[in-house]
Protein backbone atom coordinates (compact mmCIF):
# COMPACT_ATOMS: atom_id res chain seq x y z
CA UNK A 1 0.00 0.00 0.00
CA UNK A 2 1.32 3.33 -0.70
CA UNK A 3 1.27 4.45 3.10
CA UNK A 4 3.45 1.74 3.91
CA UNK A 5 6.82 3.23 3.32
CA UNK A 6 9.07 5.66 5.39
CA UNK A 7 6.63 7.37 7.67
CA UNK A 8 8.71 10.48 7.44
CA UNK A 9 8.68 10.49 3.60
CA UNK A 10 5.01 10.56 3.54
CA UNK A 11 3.75 13.76 1.15
CA UNK A 12 0.93 15.12 -0.61
CA UNK A 13 1.79 12.77 -3.68
CA UNK A 14 1.82 9.77 -1.54
CA UNK A 15 -2.36 11.03 -0.36
CA UNK A 16 -2.73 12.10 -4.10
CA UNK A 17 -1.90 8.64 -5.28
CA UNK A 18 -4.70 7.12 -2.84
CA UNK A 19 -7.63 8.59 -4.65
CA UNK A 20 -5.89 7.95 -8.34
CA UNK A 21 -5.19 4.39 -7.31
CA UNK A 22 -8.62 3.80 -5.76
CA UNK A 23 -7.60 2.61 -2.52
CA UNK A 24 -10.51 1.59 -0.72
CA UNK A 25 -10.81 1.44 3.47
CA UNK A 26 -10.28 -2.03 5.10
CA UNK A 27 -8.86 -3.85 8.31
CA UNK A 28 -5.47 -1.65 8.19
CA UNK A 29 -6.91 1.73 6.80
CA UNK A 30 -9.54 4.46 7.74
CA UNK A 31 -9.87 7.64 5.90
CA UNK A 32 -11.63 11.06 7.64
CA UNK A 33 -12.76 13.88 5.92
CA UNK A 34 -12.29 16.23 9.14
CA UNK A 35 -10.35 16.08 12.68
CA UNK A 36 -12.22 14.99 15.64
CA UNK A 37 -14.34 17.39 18.43
CA UNK A 38 -13.50 18.11 21.19
CA UNK A 39 -17.04 16.57 22.79
CA UNK A 40 -16.55 13.58 24.63
CA UNK A 41 -18.59 11.42 21.99
CA UNK A 42 -15.70 13.10 19.70
CA UNK A 43 -13.31 12.07 21.94
CA UNK A 44 -14.64 8.16 22.15
CA UNK A 45 -15.17 8.05 18.47
CA UNK A 46 -11.07 8.82 18.17
CA UNK A 47 -10.05 6.28 20.76
CA UNK A 48 -12.25 3.76 19.24
CA UNK A 49 -10.64 3.93 16.02
CA UNK A 50 -6.81 3.68 16.73
CA UNK A 51 -7.35 0.98 19.63
CA UNK A 52 -9.32 -0.99 17.05
CA UNK A 53 -6.40 -0.88 14.90
CA UNK A 54 -4.10 -1.58 17.82
CA UNK A 55 -5.90 -4.49 18.63
CA UNK A 56 -5.74 -6.03 14.76
CA UNK A 57 -3.43 -5.71 12.62
CA UNK A 58 -2.39 -2.00 12.93
CA UNK A 59 -2.63 0.65 10.56
CA UNK A 60 -3.02 4.04 9.16
CA UNK A 61 -5.75 6.70 10.17
CA UNK A 62 -5.71 9.43 7.19
CA UNK A 63 -7.33 12.67 8.81
CA UNK A 64 -8.12 15.44 5.65
CA UNK A 65 -8.98 13.12 2.78
CA UNK A 66 -12.96 12.32 2.06
CA UNK A 67 -13.95 8.83 1.06
CA UNK A 68 -16.90 7.60 -0.70
CA UNK A 69 -18.62 4.52 -0.20
CA UNK A 70 -15.18 3.40 1.35
CA UNK A 71 -13.01 4.23 -1.69
CA UNK A 72 -10.13 7.14 -1.44
CA UNK A 73 -11.83 10.51 -2.25
CA UNK A 74 -9.61 14.08 -2.88
CA UNK A 75 -7.93 15.59 -0.29
CA UNK A 76 -9.86 17.94 2.05
CA UNK A 77 -7.07 20.08 3.71
CA UNK A 78 -7.13 20.70 7.64
CA UNK A 79 -6.74 24.50 8.41
CA UNK A 80 -5.91 24.48 11.86
CA UNK A 81 -2.51 24.63 14.13
CA UNK A 82 -1.21 21.56 13.53
CA UNK A 83 1.18 21.07 16.08
CA UNK A 84 -2.01 22.38 18.81
CA UNK A 85 -3.97 19.44 17.22
CA UNK A 86 -1.35 16.65 16.79
CA UNK A 87 -0.34 17.38 20.73
CA UNK A 88 -4.73 16.98 21.55
CA UNK A 89 -4.98 13.97 19.86
CA UNK A 90 -1.65 12.55 21.64
CA UNK A 91 -2.39 13.72 25.17
CA UNK A 92 -5.83 12.29 24.73
CA UNK A 93 -4.47 8.68 23.23
CA UNK A 94 -2.25 8.64 26.42
CA UNK A 95 -4.53 9.06 28.63
CA UNK A 96 -7.85 8.05 27.17
CA UNK A 97 -6.30 4.50 26.42
CA UNK A 98 -5.21 1.33 28.77
CA UNK A 99 -2.59 0.41 28.42
CA UNK A 100 -1.17 3.08 26.23
CA UNK A 101 -0.24 2.48 22.58
CA UNK A 102 3.24 2.14 22.23
CA UNK A 103 4.79 3.01 19.10
CA UNK A 104 2.09 5.35 18.21
CA UNK A 105 3.07 7.97 15.44
CA UNK A 106 1.38 11.17 14.27
CA UNK A 107 2.48 14.09 11.81
CA UNK A 108 0.94 16.63 9.86
CA UNK A 109 1.40 16.40 6.07
CA UNK A 110 1.64 19.62 4.03
CA UNK A 111 -0.77 20.18 1.22
CA UNK A 112 -2.32 22.76 -0.49
CA UNK A 113 -4.47 24.66 0.78
CA UNK A 114 -3.69 23.28 4.67
CA UNK A 115 -2.37 20.01 6.61
CA UNK A 116 -3.83 16.06 6.24
CA UNK A 117 -2.73 14.63 9.89
CA UNK A 118 -1.71 10.94 9.34
CA UNK A 119 -1.80 8.78 12.37
CA UNK A 120 0.57 5.41 12.14
CA UNK A 121 -0.70 2.67 14.85
CA UNK A 122 1.28 -0.34 15.40
CA UNK A 123 -0.15 -3.63 15.57
CA UNK A 124 0.52 -3.92 19.68
CA UNK A 125 2.48 -6.44 21.30
CA UNK A 126 0.69 -5.11 24.87
CA UNK A 127 -2.80 -5.48 23.43
CA UNK A 128 -6.04 -5.97 24.07
CA UNK A 129 -6.23 -1.97 24.48
CA UNK A 130 -9.08 -0.72 26.57
CA UNK A 131 -10.88 2.86 25.87
CA UNK A 132 -11.03 3.78 29.70
CA UNK A 133 -12.12 7.74 28.90
CA UNK A 134 -14.87 8.69 30.71
CA UNK A 135 -15.09 4.64 32.21
CA UNK A 136 -16.25 3.99 28.68
CA UNK A 137 -14.30 0.05 29.59
CA UNK A 138 -14.91 -1.42 25.57
CA UNK A 139 -12.29 -3.18 23.77
CA UNK A 140 -12.71 -3.11 19.72
CA UNK A 141 -11.20 -4.50 16.75
CA UNK A 142 -11.15 -3.88 12.85
CA UNK A 143 -12.45 -5.91 10.26
CA UNK A 144 -12.79 -5.38 6.37
CA UNK A 145 -16.68 -4.39 7.30
CA UNK A 146 -15.23 -1.65 10.32
CA UNK A 147 -15.00 -1.33 13.15
CA UNK A 148 -16.60 -3.20 16.07
CA UNK A 149 -16.57 -4.42 20.10
CA UNK A 150 -14.70 -7.29 20.84
CA UNK A 151 -16.24 -10.38 22.40
CA UNK A 152 -15.02 -12.60 25.28
CA UNK A 153 -13.86 -15.24 23.22
CA UNK A 154 -11.79 -12.59 21.25
CA UNK A 155 -10.63 -10.90 24.39
CA UNK A 156 -9.22 -14.41 25.97
CA UNK A 157 -7.51 -14.93 22.48
CA UNK A 158 -5.97 -11.31 22.19
CA UNK A 159 -4.65 -11.54 25.46
CA UNK A 160 -3.20 -14.70 25.20
CA UNK A 161 -1.12 -13.74 22.09
CA UNK A 162 0.70 -11.23 23.81
CA UNK A 163 1.59 -13.76 26.51
CA UNK A 164 2.83 -16.08 23.63
CA UNK A 165 4.62 -13.98 21.32
CA UNK A 166 6.96 -12.88 24.55
CA UNK A 167 7.43 -16.56 25.20
CA UNK A 168 8.50 -17.19 21.94
CA UNK A 169 11.22 -14.37 22.51
CA UNK A 170 12.38 -15.48 25.39
CA UNK A 171 12.64 -18.81 23.66
CA UNK A 172 14.84 -17.45 20.79
CA UNK A 173 17.25 -15.89 23.60
CA UNK A 174 17.75 -18.91 25.87
CA UNK A 175 18.19 -21.02 22.20
CA UNK A 176 20.76 -18.76 20.84
CA UNK A 177 22.32 -18.47 24.10
CA UNK A 178 23.13 -22.47 24.16
CA UNK A 179 24.57 -22.33 20.69
CA UNK A 180 26.61 -19.61 21.28
CA UNK A 181 28.15 -21.48 24.86
CA UNK A 182 28.30 -24.63 22.37
CA UNK A 183 30.67 -22.57 20.15
CA UNK A 184 27.60 -22.55 17.47
CA UNK A 185 27.14 -18.58 16.90
CA UNK A 186 26.83 -17.47 13.49
CA UNK A 187 30.47 -16.22 13.77
CA UNK A 188 33.70 -18.35 14.79
CA UNK A 189 35.16 -16.56 18.25
CA UNK A 190 38.24 -16.93 19.64
CA UNK A 191 37.73 -17.60 23.04
CA UNK A 192 35.81 -20.76 24.45
CA UNK A 193 34.68 -18.56 28.15
CA UNK A 194 34.35 -15.33 29.23
CA UNK A 195 31.51 -14.38 26.10
CA UNK A 196 29.37 -11.62 26.72
CA UNK A 197 26.13 -11.34 24.87
CA UNK A 198 23.25 -9.03 24.43
CA UNK A 199 20.24 -9.60 22.51
CA UNK A 200 17.29 -7.27 21.61
CA UNK A 201 14.23 -8.73 20.97
CA UNK A 202 11.18 -7.06 19.49
CA UNK A 203 8.44 -9.25 20.60
CA UNK A 204 6.68 -7.98 17.39
CA UNK A 205 9.78 -9.99 15.68
CA UNK A 206 7.77 -13.21 16.88
CA UNK A 207 4.52 -12.90 15.28
CA UNK A 208 5.75 -13.46 12.42
CA UNK A 209 5.06 -9.90 10.71
CA UNK A 210 8.19 -8.41 10.45
CA UNK A 211 11.11 -8.50 7.65
CA UNK A 212 13.52 -5.58 7.95
CA UNK A 213 15.97 -4.52 5.27
CA UNK A 214 19.20 -6.19 5.58
CA UNK A 215 20.87 -4.36 2.90
CA UNK A 216 24.16 -3.57 4.42
CA UNK A 217 24.55 0.02 2.42
CA UNK A 218 21.76 1.31 4.94
CA UNK A 219 23.18 -1.40 8.45
CA UNK A 220 26.31 0.86 9.55
CA UNK A 221 24.73 1.46 12.96
CA UNK A 222 25.85 -1.98 14.27
CA UNK A 223 29.00 -1.66 15.22
CA UNK A 224 30.23 -4.72 17.80
CA UNK A 225 30.40 -4.10 21.07
CA UNK A 226 33.87 -2.30 22.39
CA UNK A 227 35.05 -1.93 18.55
CA UNK A 228 35.54 1.72 18.62
CA UNK A 229 33.21 1.54 15.14
CA UNK A 230 35.93 -0.83 13.71
CA UNK A 231 33.92 -3.14 11.38
CA UNK A 232 33.10 -5.37 8.36
CA UNK A 233 30.33 -5.27 7.20
CA UNK A 234 28.36 -7.87 5.18
CA UNK A 235 25.22 -9.87 4.36
CA UNK A 236 24.75 -13.71 5.47
CA UNK A 237 22.35 -16.11 5.62
CA UNK A 238 20.44 -15.25 8.69
CA UNK A 239 20.60 -11.19 7.73
CA UNK A 240 23.16 -8.74 8.53
CA UNK A 241 26.74 -9.12 10.12
CA UNK A 242 29.15 -6.74 11.65
CA UNK A 243 32.72 -7.98 12.67
CA UNK A 244 35.24 -6.70 14.64
CA UNK A 245 37.79 -5.60 11.97
CA UNK A 246 40.84 -4.89 13.78
CA UNK A 247 40.41 -8.01 16.52
CA UNK A 248 38.75 -10.61 14.28
CA UNK A 249 37.18 -13.29 16.14
CA UNK A 250 36.30 -10.98 19.63
CA UNK A 251 32.78 -10.69 18.73
CA UNK A 252 29.97 -9.50 16.02
CA UNK A 253 26.68 -8.11 15.80
CA UNK A 254 24.01 -10.21 13.86
CA UNK A 255 20.87 -7.86 12.59
CA UNK A 256 18.33 -11.23 12.18
CA UNK A 257 15.64 -10.71 8.82
CA UNK A 258 12.90 -10.73 11.49
CA UNK A 259 14.67 -7.50 13.70
CA UNK A 260 16.02 -9.37 16.62
CA UNK A 261 19.85 -7.95 17.38
CA UNK A 262 22.51 -10.04 18.77
CA UNK A 263 25.79 -8.48 19.92
CA UNK A 264 28.61 -10.48 21.26
CA UNK A 265 32.20 -9.64 22.77
CA UNK A 266 35.01 -12.11 24.08
CA UNK A 267 36.30 -9.41 26.44
CA UNK A 268 33.64 -10.37 29.01
CA UNK A 269 36.25 -11.99 31.29
CA UNK A 270 39.83 -10.75 31.41
CA UNK A 271 43.14 -11.71 34.12
CA UNK A 272 44.32 -9.23 36.55
CA UNK A 273 47.49 -10.59 38.69
CA UNK A 274 46.43 -14.01 37.96
CA UNK A 275 42.76 -13.38 38.53
CA UNK A 276 39.80 -14.11 35.95
CA UNK A 277 38.00 -10.71 36.58
CA UNK A 278 34.39 -9.52 34.54
CA UNK A 279 35.36 -5.85 34.68
CA UNK A 280 31.60 -5.01 35.21
CA UNK A 281 31.94 -1.03 34.56
CA UNK A 282 33.85 -1.18 31.67
CA UNK A 283 31.40 -3.60 29.75
CA UNK A 284 28.81 -1.42 31.00
CA UNK A 285 30.75 1.63 29.46
CA UNK A 286 30.85 -0.35 26.28
CA UNK A 287 27.09 -1.22 25.88
CA UNK A 288 26.16 2.21 26.54
CA UNK A 289 28.37 3.30 23.47
CA UNK A 290 26.79 1.44 21.61
CA UNK A 291 23.24 0.51 22.05
CA UNK A 292 21.85 4.75 21.65
CA UNK A 293 22.99 3.43 17.69
CA UNK A 294 21.46 -0.20 17.65
CA UNK A 295 18.03 1.45 19.19
CA UNK A 296 18.24 4.22 16.81
CA UNK A 297 18.54 1.63 14.09
CA UNK A 298 15.95 -0.44 14.63
CA UNK A 299 13.78 2.85 14.61
CA UNK A 300 14.84 3.19 11.29
CA UNK A 301 13.91 0.21 10.21
CA UNK A 302 10.85 0.63 11.28
CA UNK A 303 10.84 -2.12 13.86
CA UNK A 304 7.84 -1.30 16.14
CA UNK A 305 7.94 -1.57 20.53
CA UNK A 306 8.33 -3.03 22.82
CA UNK A 307 11.94 -4.34 22.48
CA UNK A 308 13.13 -6.85 24.96
CA UNK A 309 16.48 -6.34 26.04
CA UNK A 310 18.87 -9.68 27.63
CA UNK A 311 22.33 -9.80 28.40
CA UNK A 312 24.04 -13.34 29.38
CA UNK A 313 27.76 -13.75 30.59
CA UNK A 314 29.03 -17.09 29.68
CA UNK A 315 32.01 -19.27 31.10
CA UNK A 316 32.31 -17.10 34.00
CA UNK A 317 32.38 -19.65 37.07
CA UNK A 318 35.49 -19.00 39.17
CA UNK A 319 35.98 -15.39 38.01
CA UNK A 320 35.31 -12.58 40.13
CA UNK A 321 33.17 -9.18 39.45
CA UNK A 322 35.01 -6.08 39.23
CA UNK A 323 33.03 -3.06 39.59
CA UNK A 324 35.41 -0.38 39.07
CA UNK A 325 37.81 0.61 42.11
CA UNK A 326 40.66 -1.55 42.48
CA UNK A 327 39.56 -5.47 42.68
CA UNK A 328 41.12 -5.77 46.18
CA UNK A 329 40.50 -2.90 47.70
CA UNK A 330 36.98 -4.10 49.25
CA UNK A 331 36.23 -3.03 52.96
CA UNK A 332 35.26 -6.87 53.77
CA UNK A 333 38.15 -8.11 51.16
CA UNK A 334 38.04 -9.50 47.38
CA UNK A 335 34.72 -10.71 46.30
CA UNK A 336 34.46 -14.14 45.82
CA UNK A 337 34.35 -16.07 42.77
CA UNK A 338 31.23 -16.52 40.52
CA UNK A 339 29.82 -20.32 41.42
CA UNK A 340 28.18 -20.08 37.86
CA UNK A 341 28.99 -21.03 34.45
CA UNK A 342 26.49 -18.65 32.98
CA UNK A 343 24.40 -15.78 34.52
CA UNK A 344 21.47 -14.21 32.46
CA UNK A 345 21.09 -10.34 34.35
CA UNK A 346 17.34 -9.42 34.81
CA UNK A 347 15.66 -8.80 31.36
CA UNK A 348 14.60 -4.85 30.60
CA UNK A 349 11.85 -3.92 28.70
CA UNK A 350 11.86 -0.76 26.45
CA UNK A 351 9.09 0.36 25.74
CA UNK A 352 9.20 2.80 23.31
CA UNK A 353 11.64 3.63 20.25
CA UNK A 354 10.79 7.60 20.09
CA UNK A 355 11.28 8.30 24.03
CA UNK A 356 14.53 6.67 25.46
CA UNK A 357 16.00 7.32 28.91
CA UNK A 358 19.65 7.69 29.27
CA UNK A 359 21.43 4.34 28.41
CA UNK A 360 22.74 4.14 31.76
CA UNK A 361 19.71 4.10 33.43
CA UNK A 362 18.44 1.51 30.82
CA UNK A 363 21.27 -0.37 32.08
CA UNK A 364 20.99 -0.27 35.72
CA UNK A 365 18.67 -2.91 36.84
CA UNK A 366 20.79 -5.36 34.95
CA UNK A 367 24.16 -4.38 36.32
CA UNK A 368 22.98 -3.63 39.79
CA UNK A 369 22.43 -7.18 39.72
CA UNK A 370 26.11 -7.97 38.44
CA UNK A 371 27.38 -5.40 40.81
CA UNK A 372 25.29 -7.65 43.60
CA UNK A 373 27.47 -10.69 42.69
CA UNK A 374 30.12 -8.90 43.91
CA UNK A 375 28.99 -7.67 47.45
CA UNK A 376 28.05 -4.67 46.42
CA UNK A 377 24.57 -3.02 46.60
CA UNK A 378 24.41 -0.84 43.04
CA UNK A 379 26.54 1.28 40.86
CA UNK A 380 27.86 3.83 42.90
CA UNK A 381 28.43 6.02 39.68
CA UNK A 382 24.71 6.60 40.17
CA UNK A 383 24.07 9.21 43.22
CA UNK A 384 21.47 9.14 45.56
CA UNK A 385 19.06 10.69 43.60
CA UNK A 386 19.37 8.34 41.09
CA UNK A 387 21.39 10.40 38.75
CA UNK A 388 24.54 8.98 37.18
CA UNK A 389 27.38 11.05 38.57
CA UNK A 390 30.27 8.94 35.87
CA UNK A 391 31.91 10.74 33.28
CA UNK A 392 30.97 7.81 30.64
CA UNK A 393 28.43 8.50 27.91
CA UNK A 394 24.81 8.44 29.00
Amino acid sequence: MALDKDFDAIDEATLAALQTNGVTEGPTLEFKRDTYGSGDDAKKEFLKDISALANTLGGHLVIGVDEVEGVAGPIVPLRLDPDAELLRLENLARDGIQPRIVGLRMRAVPVSGGRVLILRVPRSMNAPHRVSFRASNKFYARSSAGTYELGVDELRASFTASASALDRARAFQQERTFRLDSGAGVETLTRESGILVLHLLPVASFTGLIAVNVDQRGNGGFPPIGSAGAMAPRLNFDGFISVNNIAPGSGYTQLFRNGVVEATTTYAVNEYRGQRMVLAANLESEIAKVLPSYLASLKRLDVPSPVAMTISLLGVKGAQVDVGRDPYGYRMGPPPPLNWHQLDLPMVMIEELDELPSMRRLLRPMFDALYNAAGVSRNNMFGEDGEWVGGDPE
